[in-house]
């Protein structure tokens, strides 16, 4: 049986062609343009900007209050440990013979200074001082007896006497017949003076460049003094030798007054005053 042959619209046709050619372009424009389209699930969200800091200003300065002063109606007393020293009595003991010059001048310029190291190195202190020469002279040693210092007129009266201080001084009519110097002299007047009964240290420190001239006189005098130390009270004798070239022989014996007199030896350069204090540290 022969089919029927279908006539088919050109119209039809026509529409059919058309709507392929549009699907296929835009299946084209869709896979050129597929690589340029973002990644929904891994694009990181926008950031979230803080709030912008304000800008500090600068305030304006007050008047500053008057500082307020509060008096102390009962200072606490220093404590005896914060001093270098204990309650100390020293007794300086100068050879004033015609070499010792610069020795004579140091404790001139130095008194004051000393007493004002003193007075923050001890509770409490008193100085005394011995001059002594030779013995081919009327009065080879004279002293002036410990002083407590506790304001200014007791350090113009210990600055007066040191004025007055020079070679010879006071050692009247004679010669320097005799070797070496009065030391044992000058130790007597030393050792007997009148030591305060509080103090717990008590100095005595030797000035010279020569040798005494009874020497176991000296160094017996030495050692009666620094055995005299108790558990509270220390009693030193110390010596420093201001020129080592004056007399070679001098400084055996003046090592020795030292050591039996529990105290320091120098024969070092430097200054009246730290040669001084460092007898009173170091004995």
């Amino acid at each position: 049986m022969k089919r029927k042959q279908r006539e088919v619209s050109a119209f039809n046709m026509s529409a059919v062609d058309l709507f392929a050619s549009a699907m296929g372009a835009f299946i084209l424009l869709a896979v050129i343009a597929l690589p340029f389209f973002p990644k929904t699930s891994e694009t990181p969200p926008a950031p979230v900007c803080p709030d912008p800091t304000p800008v500090p200003t600068t305030p304006v300065p007050q008047a500053c209050p008057e500082p307020e002063v509060l008096e102390c109606p009962v200072c606490p007393d220093v404590p005896e440990d914060a001093f270098v020293l204990k309650d100390v009595d020293v007794v300086i003991v100068l050879d004033i013979t015609g070499s010792m010059d610069e020795s004579i001048e140091g404790l001139k310029s130095t008194t004051s200074d000393l007493a004002a190291l003193l007075n923050r190195m001890a509770p409490s202190f008193a100085i005394g001082i011995v001059v002594f020469g030779d013995y081919g002279f009327d009065q080879p040693a004279q002293q002036f007896p410990l002083l407590e210092i506790n304001g200014q007129a007791d350090l113009d009266r210990l600055e007066q006497f040191v004025s007055s201080v020079r070679e010879g001084m006071g050692m009247g009519m004679g010669d320097y017949s005799y070797d070496g110097e009065a030391i044992s002299a000058g130790l007597d007047l030393a050792t007997s003076m009148r030591f305060r009964s509080i103090a717990k240290e008590r100095r005595i420190v030797v000035f010279t460049d020569d040798a005494p001239t009874y020497q176991s006189r000296a160094i017996d005098l030495a050692r009666r003094f620094g055995s005299g130390s108790t558990s509270g009270v220390s009693q030193t004798v110390s010596v420093v030798l201001t020129d080592s070239k004056n007399n070679p022989d001098a400084r055996p014996v003046l090592e020795e007054i030292a050591r039996e007199g529990g105290g320091f030896f120098s024969a070092s350069s430097g200054s009246f005053i730290g040669k001084l204090l460092l007898a009173l540290l170091d004995s």
